[in-house]
């Protein structure tokens, strides 16, 4: 059933439209056009716009179980038929719509080390020296050097895949440098060094998941703010990731009850909290035992 939260979000934020009822406060009414959206919406013949309240993500050997109080939208269609938005931005809805994206783009991040990385794979960390002939704290200068790394990685093991953060240094150098965590086996450091060619690296092993989950997405935290990264991405990854696997609507609702009964699965970690957007949300995790 949907209720009066999942029909605001259908409308995509429209207000309601006040007009004078027969008695002293004003009547509450969609008008003609927000109606027929609405129905254009819930019963569109190419089903691009979907809703779910329920999503089950597999994410490597981990499968996530998610569910909403309320109705969450996808490809949903943009509200100004393309006519170019001259209104001023608010600041405050500015400060949000940012720290979400940063929120997205570190989920993303996780669940892409959730999906191809495990506590066999390494972390490497690249760093500039002092000898260089371009300006080691400009972002597109220093990513030409760190592409073309990769570039001659690659060569010598097609089946590379990583992930890495960008990072500037302490406040007394700024350089660019990588943060990356990669799934080659053992490769001396010495080759590593010569086929980076710019400075220093260092290589360690991860601890566990949670080390990996954690050890790129913690730069979002210190970059999200840094206009230095105006117009660049903060991470980068190899094109051969797996992506995460995932199911929504009815059939995740029932996956999620069948996990939550199986004897062959065990728990992770459980979180509960409050959202503006979609009211009480739930996240399980769960792995093979």
């Amino acid at each position: 059933m949907i209720d009066s939260h999942d029909v605001a979000q259908i409308l995509g934020g429209y207000p309601l439209v006040q007009v004078q009822g027969s008695g002293r406060k004003p009547a509450t009414r969609l008008v003609k056009s927000d109606l027929s959206r609405l129905s254009n919406l819930l019963f569109d013949k190419n089903k691009k716009t979907k809703f779910y309240r329920n999503k089950v993500t597999q994410k490597g050997k981990y499968f996530e179980v998610f569910e909403s109080e309320r109705l969450i939208f996808y490809n949903f269609p943009s509200s100004n038929s393309g006519r170019p938005n001259t209104q001023s931005v608010d600041p405050e809805k500015a400060r949000v719509n940012k720290a979400r994206n940063a929120y997205r783009s570190k989920r993303k991040v996780i669940d892409l080390a959730m999906c191809n990385f495990t506590e066999k794979d390494k972390f490497l960390t690249l760093t500039y020296d002092d000898l260089q002939n371009f300006d080691i704290k400009n972002i597109q200068e220093s990513n030409k050097r760190f592409t073309l790394f990769i570039r001659r990685l690659r060569r010598r093991y097609p089946a590379l895949k990583y992930l890495a953060a960008i990072e500037f240094q302490d406040k007394r150098r700024k350089a660019v440098h990588y943060h990356l965590i990669y799934n080659l086996p053992f490769v001396h450091w010495s080759i590593l060094k010569k086929l980076w060619s710019h400075g220093d690296i260092n290589i360690k092993r991860p601890k566990d998941m949670r080390h990996i989950t954690f050890y790129i997405p913690k730069y979002f935290n210190k970059n999200i703010d840094d206009i230095r990264f105006k117009g660049h991405r903060s991470f980068m990854y190899s094109k051969n990731l797996t992506k995460p696997k995932k199911v929504i609507g009815a059939a995740a609702q029932s996956l999620g009850e069948k996990f939550a009964l199986s004897s062959q699965l065990q728990i992770v970690s459980k979180e509960e909290y409050q959202s503006d957007f979609h009211g009480k949300v739930t996240k399980i995790l769960y792995t093979q035992k």
